[in-house]
């Protein structure tokens, strides 16, 4: 067994990551990856707590209470009582609608939208003024199961599949718009240049990235000048705590 399966059999153990899509966790095992395959020592324990510490970053902070979702979607809640228990989706609550109008007003109406790295953000759906096909792609199985039961629930045409952004196997060509929300500076992080590959994969006729603009943890401001730099946006727009970049595909 080499090191890298040994520690993805040590993350596996835990609770909180064992359902994480392994597109997910191997760049930062790779970013902490121990020299020796030697459990017991104090250097692969420590890289493990780092590669938890990282994963707790990305991943783990932005959705708690997995049950009490469950709950809420059986009992056929409201989607803005679910969506609060995530966290970039409950900040976005008293602007949803505002949110996507601004938007299309630049793209136009879309009939097939992607999510990339969805989350809960699928929930916003009735905010979207139209009715398109909604792709929704997340690492986390339970975010799937839950979206594709909402959709199922509420009858819209769409449906959620398992991936990562970091090994994205689409090309969006035939979307009039991929949102990625929130997402970017989470992925640049775990693999420098992946803003300029993600804009030479996908081929929809928009990309929409927001960024956050205060961190989740201290609410300190962030500095977004990078993907400001790196995006040759159509259109900046400003909402709290986020930063909305729409981009126009050039036409081939």
């Amino acid at each position: 067994m080499n090191t890298v399966d040994l520690v993805l059999n040590e993350l596996k153990r835990s609770k909180k990551y064992k359902s994480l899509h392994e597109d997910l966790l191997i760049p930062i095992i790779l970013k902490h990856l121990p020299e020796t395959q030697d459990t017991r020592t104090k250097e692969f324990k420590d890289k493990i707590k780092s590669i938890k510490r990282e994963l707790h970053k990305a991943y783990a902070a932005y959705i708690q209470n997995k049950r009490r979702i469950e709950t809420l979607l059986k009992k056929g809640a409201s989607e803005e009582e679910i969506m609060a228990l995530h966290s970039s989706t409950k900040e976005r609550l008293p602007y949803y609608k505002e949110f996507y109008s601004s938007i299309f007003k630049i793209t136009g109406k879309p009939k097939r939208v992607a999510d990339i790295g969805c989350g809960l953000n699928p929930l916003s759906y009735k905010y979207f003024g139209c009715k398109p096909f909604y792709f929704a792609m997340d690492v986390d199985p339970f975010v799937i199961n839950a979206v594709n039961t909402y959709f199922n629930m509420k009858g819209i045409d769409g449906r959620a599949v398992l991936g990562s952004a970091l090994e994205l196997k689409y090309d969006f060509k035939d979307y009039d718009v991929v949102l990625m929300l929130k997402l970017l500076p989470l992925l640049e992080s775990q693999r420098k240049g992946i803003t300029e590959q993600l804009l030479s994969q996908i081929k929809s006729r928009y990309i929409v990235f927001s960024l956050p603009t205060r961190s989740l943890s201290s609410r300190k401001p962030l500095d977004t000048s990078f993907f400001k730099e790196k995006i040759p946006y159509k259109k900046l727009i400003k909402f709290p705590n986020e930063e909305v970049l729409v981009y126009e595909s050039p036409v081939v």
